[in-house]
């Protein structure tokens, strides 16, 4: 079956054992009615991590200058907000892999 790299920490194991992470969750696709079906691979042990980062950093809400209040965010600012979360959260990976333990 052959190994893959996961896109978070970089780490190898079988295809097999990675899990297909979705870049927009299913419930906030949902949520958005967004047809965004994307993935990447990722450990298992990245996938549970990112499962909490994207608890935590994720914000349905944005604040508007304009209008100078919290508003929802448009399908399009969720799906970029899922994007930058996802982003980050492999940066962190890569840079905690590197420190030495």
């Amino acid at each position: 079956m052959g190994k893959k790299s996961c896109y978070a920490c970089g780490g190898e194991m079988e295809a097999g054992m990675m899990v297909k992470y979705r870049i927009v969750p299913a419930d906030i696709a949902a949520l958005y009615g967004v047809s965004d079906t994307r993935t990447v691979p990722l450990c298992p042990s990245c996938a549970d991590e990112a499962h909490e980062w994207y608890h935590k950093r994720v914000s349905t809400l944005t604040y508007d200058n304009g209008i100078k209040r919290f508003r929802a965010r448009s399908p399009t600012e969720m799906v970029r907000e899922c994007e930058c979360a996802l982003s980050s959260f492999a940066h962190y990976q890569r840079e905690r892999r590197k420190k030495p333990h």
